[in-house]
C-alpha cells in the first residue's frame, strides 16, 4: 500500500526543516504578473509578425516565466547545499531517470539521416526528441510521424 513504502515513513529532522525555510527565504521573489508575459502569447504574436513582414524565420521570444538558474544559484546557492546535505548522505546518486536528457546524439543522429534521405527511417519518439532539443515551433505533442519528418527537413534544410 502506499503508506507502507519506505520513502512515505521517513521522519524529517528539525534541522532539515530548519534548511528548507532557509532556502524557501532565499528564493523568495516579488511575483508581478503585469511584467510576465505569457509565452504562447508572445509566440503567437512573433508569428504573426514574421507572417505579416514576409519574414522566412520568426524571432523566438524569450520565456519571462522560465526560471534564472544561474540568478537562483548566486542568491541561495549556499542554503541549497546545506539542504542537500541534510537530506541527502554523502553518498547518494542521482537516480538516471532525474538526470537531463542530452538531446546531442538524437540530433546528430537525424540530422544524419535527413542528410542520407533516410528520415522516414526514424522513429516518432527519435523525430519528437529533435524537435525538442531543437526547440523547432509550432510542432503539437499529437503530431503524426508524416508532420514530424516535414518539420525536421525543412529545420535541418
Amino acid at each position: 500500500s502506499f503508506r507502507s513504502k519506505q520513502w512515505y515513513q521517513r521522519r524529517v529532522r528539525g534541522s532539515q526543516i530548519d534548511a528548507a525555510k532557509a532556502l524557501v527565504t532565499k528564493l523568495r521573489a516579488k511575483w508581478i504578473p503585469d511584467r510576465m508575459e505569457n509565452p504562447a502569447v508572445t509566440q503567437f504574436n512573433a508569428a504573426l509578425e514574421a507572417i505579416a513582414m514576409e519574414r522566412k524565420q520568426m524571432e523566438i521570444p524569450e520565456d519571462q516565466l522560465q526560471p534564472n538558474v544561474e540568478e537562483m544559484r548566486k542568491r541561495a546557492g549556499e542554503e541549497l547545499r546545506k539542504f542537500q546535505e541534510s537530506v541527502y548522505s554523502s553518498d547518494y546518486k542521482i537516480p538516471e531517470a532525474c538526470k537531463k536528457l542530452d538531446y546531442k546524439p538524437i540530433i546528430r543522429k537525424v540530422q544524419e539521416a535527413c542528410r542520407a534521405g533516410r528520415l522516414s527511417k526514424v522513429s516518432v519518439a527519435d523525430l519528437r526528441l529533435f524537435c525538442k532539443g531543437t526547440k523547432i515551433p509550432d510542432i503539437s505533442s499529437t503530431a503524426k510521424k508524416a508532420e514530424l519528418v516535414a518539420a525536421v527537413s525543412k529545420f535541418v534544410g
